[in-house]
């Protein structure tokens, strides 16, 4: 796949910036439009995609085109372009891609040193960093959000540079690209500025300890009380901690799970991360967004890695609907009656090929190395190579309703796209293996910081770069040097507090702030109703039984329950390899995380529509026989699987495992049954996995049916082992709810009224309940006759 995108850039498109790889040719900055900056904040006529590129053929352990195209960078790259771009994607693509390729040029332990190399690719990122430098000279030291790389700050002369409200991520997230320039070459001025622009950002956050999306570098005031995980604020979160792991700053520790912890704890609603207010933690928007898929990674940084599954679980949901993540996704209750349309559901309708979601799925495997993610990958890698590659590299998607293409390659697809699905399937691969405090940069580049890294890669190891000395301004950074830089940073931080005039600047700004918030409150609408709030208007949210719980407000009747325990073991979805004896299966054909009861939750609650273009494929894990790969064959456990159609279908008919939901508007103690779809609602079990299983056949012309349930309401002549007194016959029970094992009587209220055209349900007089004429010996129904139904 990389091969084939980089040689089509190579031979097609080179030395534009990208690739446009349905018509074959290159693509460059908008000279015609200046404010076209959707395309010129990227494109700033440097050869991108050759730099962002670059550390790929290190890693793919291809060391002629590494030493090649390392050359190819000295002769055809330059900065000094008369191009307004964005900081923060010029940082992240051109200075991030040159410090990598420079690291695995210089240092042996890396594997891919260049004999001869004179370090001219720091030489390049050090003029980099001096072009983007004046970006910072702002009355707050937030850095401007764009920046001319011939003439610096042109305010008054360039209609672009007007524009001072930055995003957060933009002007936060500098951190690793310009503090590892500032210690390979010595000058402190790259981290100084980065550090002090973090801080400012992190000092204006809301009592709630959130920080808003986006800010006026001028003013420092926030511009929009919208915050979240996602688009403009995402890798703000995820530098504060990789600074931390990479130049071992307890601080930037510190300030990290601050920040984590009030992300967690007020946009977290177990699934994903929702866009709230950042001054009231109250919800704002129902959608989320594609590069939000991201943050699953830094929480298994963080250590969270079951919160981190769930998190990912929401997005592999999205993928297999669209073979992609659309850039805007919203949340849509499941309704069974009304059928949801794709349109609900897509906010953004592209995917230009992003990486987030695959670097995820990398951070996961290499946490868990359940295989489960490993089928994620083949997935995904299958999708990009069937939907997205063209005879000229691969195309983004310009809608995933219909499947249209884009005619544009971003430069991030080799660099990160590709490099993630590479290492997650490269197992012995040194990126995967624990040596170091190396982080990936938010653009996948890798980082190193260490003696070593000094000693090879620093600006005195080369002749070359004596001129970069001229410059410096500060000592090369040594442990007591980064400690007064702590205490530098502590000291700014008080001052901001001590000093009358920047106390009384700090004031306005929040009393500002407030007035806005004002405003909007009478302007706008704030959306505060979500599903997982427990509101009647959504019916009731998924949670765990307890005993003699009641099903309907005052209907007299419990739902009943066996003290609250898990049986994880014995949900029966996947065996353990230490529970097949003698049929031995590989330790890593064992999928730990499918057998969470949470698995399938996500299913009962919202709706996950397939467009026109992939309806009647298969999709998803089952269509790679994920289940039989990864369960014992001579088990009778299996879960439900999802057929072309859209149709829950049964596996075997021994038992069966179903996501319990309730549409919009639905009542507690209404239950419906769907066996035919493998779809069952039933608002006292909402959003709960429920699992049936066939013990001895029984059918409702049975003469013994009688003798056993002729009264409805006594159920004493049944024994637990759900087999007839007679040993004949045979039922479906419900063994366990949620991981809850199941043995008393479960009534419930009311039975629907409408069913599905293929319902195979039928209730007898005394209120036992048949699925496919077979009983159900721990379920009745209770409620008023309906013509032969109850």
């Amino acid at each position: 796949m990389f091969y084939h995108g980089w040689n089509a850039y190579y031979n097609h498109a080179f030395p534009a910036d990208e690739l446009r790889p349905l018509t074959c040719d290159g693509l460059s900055r908008d000279f015609s439009d200046p404010a076209n900056i959707g395309r010129n904040d990227v494109l700033g006529n440097y050869s991108l995609t050759l730099i962002d590129s670059l550390d790929m053929f290190a890693i793919l352990g291809d060391q002629p085109a590494f030493e090649h195209y390392v050359d190819v960078v000295r002769e055809a790259v330059s900065f000094n372009v008369s191009s307004t771009v964005q900081v923060f994607e010029t940082t992240i693509r051109g200075m991030g891609g040159l410090l990598s390729a420079h690291l695995y040029a210089s240092v042996p332990k890396l594997g891919s040193p260049i004999h001869g190399y004179d370090g001219h690719l720091l030489a390049l990122a050090y003029d980099l960093g001096l072009r983007l430098l004046p970006a910072f000279d702002t009355p707050t030291g937030i850095p401007a959000p764009r920046v001319n790389l011939q003439t610096g700050l042109m305010l008054q002369d360039d209609q672009i540079q007007q524009i001072t409200e930055t995003c957060t991520s933009g002007a936060g997230s500098l951190l690793l690209e310009f503090g590892l320039l500032s210690r390979l070459t010595g000058d402190g001025r790259f981290e100084n500025v980065a550090r002090k622009a973090f801080f400012t950002l992190y000092m204006r956050r809301s009592d709630f300890d959130l920080v808003a999306m986006s800010i006026d570098s001028q003013s420092g005031v926030w511009q929009a009380p919208l915050t979240g995980n996602g688009a403009s604020i995402d890798s703000f979160y995820e530098y504060a901690l990789k600074y931390a792991i990479l130049f071992n700053d307890g601080d930037f520790m510190s300030v990290f799970n601050n920040l984590y912890h009030a992300l967690k704890a007020h946009s977290f609603n177990g699934w994903a991360f929702r866009n709230i207010h950042y001054d009231r933690a109250n919800l704002l928007t129902h959608w989320i967004d594609s590069l939000a898929s991201f943050f699953t990674s830094l929480m298994v940084l963080a250590g969270d890695i079951e919160s981190a599954v769930q998190n990912h679980l929401t997005y592999l949901k999205i993928w297999i609907s669209y073979a992609g993540l659309p850039e805007r996704w919203n949340f849509v209750l499941r309704n069974h009656k009304h059928p949801v349309d794709v349109s609900e559901s897509v906010v953004l309708e592209w995917y230009p090929l992003r990486p987030e979601f695959i670097e995820s799925n990398w951070y996961l495997y290499q946490a868990t190395h359940d295989p489960l993610f490993l089928e994620i990958g083949v997935l995904t890698m299958e999708d990009l190579q069937k939907y997205n590659r063209v005879p000229c590299g691969f195309a983004g998607t310009q809608d995933v309703r219909t499947g249209e293409l884009s005619n544009r390659m971003e430069s991030f697809f080799l660099s990160e796209t590709v490099k993630y699905l590479y290492l997650l399937f490269d197992k012995g691969h040194m990126l995967n293996r624990a040596f170091s405090n190396y982080v990936f940069s938010t653009e996948a580049h890798p980082f190193w910081y260490d003696d070593e890294i000094i000693e090879y890669a620093g600006s005195d190891r080369f002749e070359d770069l004596t001129e970069v000395e001229e410059f410096s301004e500060s000592e090369i950074y040594g442990d007591e040097a980064a400690d007064r830089i702590t205490e530098q940073t502590q000291f700014q931080a008080i001052m901001q507090f001590t000093d009358p005039f920047a106390l009384i600047s700090n004031t306005l700004v929040k009393l500002i702030d407030r007035i806005i918030q004002s405003i909007e409150d009478l302007i706008l609408p704030v959306q505060m109703v979500e599903y997982m709030d427990d509101s009647d208007e959504h019916g009731e949210s998924g949670r765990m039984l307890v005993a003699s719980e009641t099903a309907a407000p005052g209907s007299g009747t419990n739902v009943s329950v066996q003290a609250p325990r898990y049986y994880f073991d014995e949900q029966c979805e996947v065996v353990k390899p230490a529970q097949l004896g003698h049929r031995q299966l590989h330790p890593q054909l064992y999928s730990s995380i499918a057998s969470w009861e949470s698995f399938y939750h996500l299913d009962g609650i919202y709706s996950f529509p397939l467009p026109e273009h992939l309806e009647g494929q298969a999709r998803g894990l089952e269509s790679r026989g994920f289940y039989d790969r990864y369960v014992d064959p001579e088990s009778t456990c299996k879960a439900i699987k999802r057929t072309s159609s859209g149709h829950m279908r049964i596996l075997d008919d021994t038992s069966l495992q179903i996501v319990m939901s309730i549409p919009k508007g639905g009542r507690r103690g209404k239950v419906l049954w769907r066996y035919a779809s493998g779809e069952v609602e039933a608002s006292s079990f909402n959003g709960m996995r429920i699992k049936l299983h066939k013990y001895q056949n029984r059918t409702l012309d049975d003469p013994t049916h009688r003798q056993h349930h002729g009264d409805g309401n006594n159920n004493n002549n049944k024994n637990n082992s759900g087999t007839s007194a007679d040993g004949e016959g045979e039922t479906y029970r419900i063994t366990m709810v949620n991981g809850i094992r199941i043995t008393d009587m479960l009534s419930v209220h009311e039975l629907a009224s409408s069913y599905s055209r293929d319902l195979k349900l039928e209730v007898a007089t005394d209120g036992t309940v048949y699925i496919d004429g077979i009983l159900v010996e721990n379920l009745r129904v209770t409620g008023r006759r309906r013509d032969k139904r109850t």
